[in-house]
């Protein structure tokens, strides 16, 4: 999110905030154990879903394919992934790029808190997730007072943006999402951070669906949890305590996690290969990834006070999280390509860069949040907008690393 935020956590609450009881080495050597085995059991079964999708593409006699949506991180700018989804579904239904039915969502941050109403994919939950951006209040994230600083574990109070997000999370897409993963083979994942371990942690959607759902009346907590770790920026929101580890956001380990491992690919085929037979074709895979953000960085002068310094420093080093993962994602493809033969196509949609953040206003502000959303849905509704790897390293954007399309 906006590198303020963070500068002002780091500058405003060092040394800040109240003890918690020191975990021992053993125990925390323990929940690490623990995690570690829960953590490969959901990997596991989301290979198994998978597979499932997979099996009934070909059950229904369309060739096997994955098709994959990768959410970005953002903060309040999630408005233009929320709007551009939206948008999306005026793509005429057999133009080659119009929306698909998504096998897997994989969201972080701001992406974790669309990725539920993606999954479900319908015009109504996706208009729904994007009137949540355009109904934002500056009210929703507030700094606290000086006074309330001291001990607090953040720099500003979220009860408006949590009561927001709480107030999605019904009965109704908690039912959508278990259907959706338990039926249709379809699954949806946010990632958050556990600081105590020091790992990411998957969280899959349909089964915290399932454990709301479980109880009487739903309770929204489990989801709510999956996803508001998610969304935690270091520092400046309050950290989520789960199974006794603090969890923030995601990002902090990157920005995509689901089926981007060559191990899991590799695991994924032999599977598949065991399912179908070894004649049978292997699938396509189809990653979708929209940044709620832009590889572009605006060039400016920068003053010399170590402050300004500073600010610019974690906006290059948040603007980097944002590239390189995707870099990183092309280069995986081709690794699939020639380890296994497998037709992989990688997508991608960023803010434009000639988009500027207004001055002077929070980024919750309803100009900027309808603005993001307004642009997304003009943007989703051109198929146009989708930029292939071939277009990582252009436009304004100067690395040391090109990625060249491969061979077809």
């Amino acid at each position: 999110m906006v590198p303020r935020l963070l500068l002002a956590t780091v500058l405003m609450l060092s040394g800040c905030g109240l003890d918690r009881p020191k975990i021992s080495s053993p125990d925390l050597d323990r929940r690490a154990a623990e995690v570690s085995q829960q953590q490969v059991a959901l990997t596991n079964a989301a290979l198994a879903t998978a597979i499932q999708a997979l099996a009934g593409d070909r059950a229904a006699g369309r060739p096997p394919r994955l098709d994959i949506l990768m959410l970005s991180g953002g903060g309040a700018w999630g408005a233009f992934g929320a709007g551009f989804l939206h948008g999306w579904c005026d793509v005429p239904a057999d133009h080659p790029l119009a929306m698909p039915r998504f096998d897997l969502v994989s969201g972080v941050s701001t992406g974790a808190l669309i990725a539920p109403f993606a999954l479900v994919g319908t015009r109504e939950s996706l208009a729904r997730i994007e009137r949540v951006y355009r109904s934002s209040r500056e009210d929703w994230v507030q700094l606290r007072s000086m006074v309330g600083m001291v001990g607090a574990p953040s720099l500003f109070e979220t009860a408006g943006l949590d009561g927001a997000i709480r107030g999605q999370l019904d009965a109704e897409l908690a039912r959508q999402l278990v259907a959706a993963q338990e039926a249709e083979h379809r699954q949806a994942f946010s990632t958050s951070s556990d600081i105590d371990l020091g790992r990411p942690v998957l969280w899959r959607l349909g089964d915290q669906a399932r454990l709301g759902l479980a109880a009487s009346p739903f309770d929204s907590d489990p989801l709510f949890t999956a996803l508001r770790a998610s969304a935690s920026i270091p520092g400046a929101f309050s950290p989520v305590p789960v199974n006794g580890s603090l969890h923030v956001d995601g990002a902090l380990y990157g920005q995509i996690h689901v089926l981007a491992d060559m191990r899991i690919i590799d695991q994924l085929v032999a599977d598949w290969r065991r399912k179908a037979g070894p004649e049978a074709p292997l699938p396509a895979i189809r990653y979708w990834v929209i940044l709620n953000n832009r590889l572009n960085v605006e060039r400016k002068t920068i003053q010399p006070p170590w402050s300004d310094v500073a600010l610019r420093s974690v906006e290059l080093m948040l603007n980097a999280q944002v590239a390189a993962p995707l870099n990183r994602l092309a280069l995986f493809a081709e690794g699939m390509r020639l380890r296994h033969g497998l037709q992989v196509e990688v997508r991608w949609v960023q803010i434009p860069a000639d988009w500027r953040m207004p001055p002077d206003i929070s980024e919750f502000h309803p100009s900027v949040t309808n603005g993001l959303s307004d642009l997304g849905l003009r943007l989703g509704r051109d198929p146009a907008s989708w930029l292939g790897v071939d277009k990582l390293g252009l436009e304004e954007r100067e690395s040391s690393v090109h990625i060249r399309p491969g061979p077809p």
